[in-house]
């Protein structure tokens, strides 16, 4: 209890002494009563009592709404110094990887099926070479020139073997005709192996020819299947790049409906301080009273 002191210390006592207040029954009305020698100081002390009682209940709401709003003020841009933050990182991140160079998942997938598909095409093409080269080389060690001159399709070489086999021919008709001394024949025979040899030339530059293709596919396919690996690799990189970034963005876009959610509920913290209403109402002035006791 307060106490007072002072020169009005006696008229706030019987003033307090004066006034007095009840709850009427069970329900929520309170009846302000004062007591004065004047019936029209009585009334205007319990009306003033009411209205007092109400100004301080506006009072006590301004005053707790203007905490919250201080409080949703100072949150609100705390939460605005968090999402400026999470935006940031989104657009560094971003910045990085575009300035970078580096190329987007989107990209890469299309460029790894483009090198997917050339070693494939090339591996067939080398293993049709590698195969030939073999029946060639069969072909050639086993003296089948004539299926050899079929698959290598080089009109020197049929030209080259129909020159051997007149020489053979002739060969041996001298030798049945004058015996295997007649020096015809040494000359025919200098003059075949001479032939036989420009043949086998020719079949050895097909198949050094072939051995070159077949060297310069595999570095082709070896090239490719190296720039596939750092494709892959560099798809990867950049999967987890983008999947960081979606992160980034996700905190951003929760950091922003944080916020958004901290403002709406400033604005109508605000909006309920400036149009605040008491919890209790004058139901009924104080009357004066026409016979006063």
């Amino acid at each position: 209890a307060r106490v007072c002191t002072g020169p009005l210390a006696g008229t706030i006592r019987g003033l307090r002494d004066a006034v007095s207040v009840r709850e009427i029954g069970e329900s929520q009305v309170v009846e302000i009563r004062a007591a004065s020698t004047s019936p029209r100081l009585a009334a205007e002390i319990a009306d003033t009592v009411a209205e007092k009682y109400i100004e301080r209940q506006l009072e006590a709401k301004y005053v707790a709404g203007g905490k919250a709003t201080e409080w949703l003020e100072g949150r609100a841009g705390k939460l605005r110094e968090d999402l400026n933050a999470a935006e940031k990182r989104v657009e560094d991140f971003r910045s990085t990887v575009i300035d970078s160079g580096k190329e987007l998942t989107a990209d890469l997938e299309p460029k790894i099926a483009e090198f997917a598909a050339q070693i494939t095409r090339l591996t067939t093409e080398l293993n049709d070479l590698i195969a030939r080269r073999e029946e060639l080389a069969l072909l050639s060690d086993t003296g089948n020139y004539v299926s050899l001159i079929e698959v290598v399709g080089l009109p020197v070489l049929a030209d080259l073997h129909r020159q051997a086999s007149e020489l053979n021919t002739n060969i041996s008709r001298l030798q049945a005709q004058f015996g295997p001394e007649y020096e015809a024949i040494e000359a025919l025979r200098q003059t075949r192996d001479q032939v036989r040899a420009s043949f086998e030339a020719e079949v050895a530059n097909v198949i050094s020819g072939l051995d070159v293709r077949i060297g310069v596919l595999g570095d082709r396919i070896a090239g490719l299947e190296g720039d596939l690996r750092a494709a892959r690799q560099e798809l990867l990189d950049r999967g987890l790049d983008e999947l960081q970034l979606r992160e980034l963005t996700r905190e951003a876009e929760a950091s922003r409906e944080v916020y958004n959610q901290f403002l709406l509920r400033l604005k109508e913290a605000r909006e309920r301080s400036q149009f605040q209403s008491p919890d209790a109402w004058i139901a009924s002035a104080a009357e004066i009273p026409p016979n006063p006791s």
